[in-house]
């Protein structure tokens, strides 16, 4: 599988996800490697650190279903009973997505959902 590439939002370092650094304090840690947090940048020790776009973005729109047993299962599981049950299984019964796509890897970002637009991070 091909290293995804970031890059820093602090000082617009790019590279290889795994060049990317823990804290000092994880560092220090006799803390398991799959228990840190693997976050920030090797040049200026930021955490502004994300998947770095390498093509050109490109728009896409899915939509998504869910069956009413599925969503019963899932509600039953939550511990949802009576209206709120039934409510519930017609939540996700059909959802659009509009998504921003890297052209080169594929990788998506969620920009609406059933047209209601979602803030940047």
């Amino acid at each position: 599988m091909k290293e995804r590439m970031v890059t820093c939002d602090d000082c617009e370092w790019t590279g290889k996800e795994g060049q990317l650094r823990c804290s000092t304090e994880d560092a220090e840690s006799n803390k398991p490697t799959w228990k840190t947090l693997f976050d920030r940048c090797p040049k200026c020790d930021s955490t502004a650190t994300r998947l770095a776009v390498t093509g050109p973005a490109v728009e896409a729109t899915v939509r998504l279903h869910s069956s009413k047993e599925y969503m019963w299962a899932a509600g039953n599981v939550a511990g949802l009973t009576g209206k709120a049950l039934n409510a519930f299984m017609h939540a996700l019964s059909e959802v659009t997505l509009a998504l921003e796509v890297d052209s080169k890897t594929g990788l998506a970002k969620i920009k609406s959902v059933d047209g209601k637009r979602l803030e940047d991070e």
